[in-house]
């Protein structure tokens, strides 16, 4: 058994993404998730829109520009932005309010792992 395992519960499965899912990220008012996959998208969740037994919460948008796999994610302190890291060696800045990416950093030669915000 391990510590602390019982302060979480399973509250069912999230089913959208056509790969294998890298990261997932909350957002500050916890309503909402982002996740990254092996099918180049991240995807936004609405936790709290028509739950159901089993089904947490809904995709609310799929966001798409990177051209391999989405390795890392983390959102801004306030939630307005998610960045993400991928296998085609870029960073992407999106806005989570309209899911569109508002900036792409280039200049990196390998695959990009893992991503911060500084608070």
């Amino acid at each position: 058994e391990f510590p602390g395992l019982s302060l979480f519960n399973y509250e069912g499965c999230l089913s959208s993404h056509g790969g294998w899912v890298t990261s997932v990220v909350s957002c500050a008012d916890d309503a909402t998730l982002v996740s990254g996959s092996r099918d180049n998208h991240l995807m936004i969740w609405n936790m709290t829109e028509q739950q159901t037994a089993g089904v947490p919460g809904v995709p609310v948008k799929c966001l798409e520009g990177h051209a391999h796999f989405v390795s890392s994610i983390a959102m801004s302190s306030d939630g307005a932005f998610a960045l993400s890291g991928s296998w085609d060696h870029t960073l992407r800045l999106w806005e989570v309010a309209t899911g569109r990416c508002i900036r792409t950093f280039k200049g990196h030669t390998k695959d990009v792992l893992a991503v911060a915000f500084l608070r």
